[in-house]
């Protein structure tokens, strides 16, 4: 790890130090981003903590000035390795900084993301008026995402899912939102799981009383083959590994388009089809989060 730290972190620093820092002037530090930290495989945990110390050791020892800059959701474990680096390392190295709910800036920015988006499925559709959405409805979107932008990118594509009409969908979305969290969640996911919830209720056509049908089974096989497959899947091989017909893995599959990235072409065996964000996945195989055993995928 240690040399993977100085091959592929410091050499390279180094090489830009000396092509961009002039003789005589102050040096500017160089800025690495490492954006979705969570969406790395087994980073959590010893490995993590034993990787970020590994780092933190490598570029004290540079002589060119540098700031890396994580981003990721709010996960228990990797806000329990922060806390472990921060105690090993000097506050000088490391500020871990917790974004609020009602973050400002970050609620103007997925507002900009939602006004920007839902503009171009109103210029494609004809029958919407120019005055959609309203401002007020823009302000309660990025006001239920909670400073998460996964959730608006899926209530994007919800929204303008094909073969739906987007005020529909979005009057549909609406009539979610008015429905209360029970008082003592407290997840930072919240919204996020009601709204992965509400998707899978709507692609299973289904009464929440009804456990068992054929339909919530072959969504949920279906799901189990795409979220832990070792490599993506064409509509065939998913067809061939669930042993269900070809056109009833496909009229799934577009039902569940805001939550899972689908080909074009669905006859083009080289699109396969894949999981929109990590945090589908993490929703689908957490029971306590995923708690309707209709939908709940068991890690492997």
């Amino acid at each position: 790890m240690a040399e993977q730290a100085q091959e592929l972190l410091c050499e390279p620093i180094k090489c830009v130090a000396l092509r961009h820092d002039k003789p005589g002037t102050a040096a500017h530090p160089l800025i690495i981003v490492v954006d979705g930290l969570d969406e790395c495989e087994d980073f959590t945990g010893s490995y993590g903590e034993q990787l970020f110390t590994v780092i933190i050791d490598h570029l004290r020892q540079l002589g060119t000035p540098v700031k890396l800059f994580f981003t990721s959701r709010p996960e228990t474990d990797l806000q329990g390795m922060f806390d472990y680096v921060f105690r090993e390392a000097s506050n000088d190295y490391l500020v871990v900084h917790q974004l609020h709910e009602a973050d400002v800036h970050v609620q103007q920015d997925i507002r900009t993301h939602l006004a920007g988006a839902l503009r171009h499925i109103r210029e494609r559709s004809a029958q919407l008026s120019l005055a959609w959405p309203s401002p007020e409805c823009l302000d309660d979107l990025a006001g239920i995402s909670k400073n998460l932008f996964v959730h608006a990118a899926t209530v994007v594509r919800w929204i303008g899912m094909r073969g739906c009409s987007p005020e529909a969908q979005l009057d549909e979305l609406f009539s979610w939102i008015g429905q209360p969290v029970p008082v003592d969640e407290i997840s930072p996911y919240k919204e996020l799981d009601r709204l992965y919830s509400t998707i899978l209720e709507k692609a299973g056509g289904e009464r929440a009383e009804t456990k068992n049908s054929t339909r919530s089974r072959q969504m949920r096989r279906i799901l189990d083959c795409i979220i832990h497959g070792c490599t993506p899947l064409h509509l065939d091989k998913l067809a061939e590994d669930t042993g269900m017909p070809r056109h009833i893995c496909m009229a799934i599959l577009g039902s569940l388009a805001s939550v899972l990235l689908l080909p074009n072409n669905m006859n083009n065996r080289q699109d396969t089809v894949r999981v929109f964000h990590r945090s589908f996945s993490d929703y689908m195989t957490d029971p306590r989060r995923c708690s309707d055993e209709r939908f709940f995928i068991q890690s492997r």
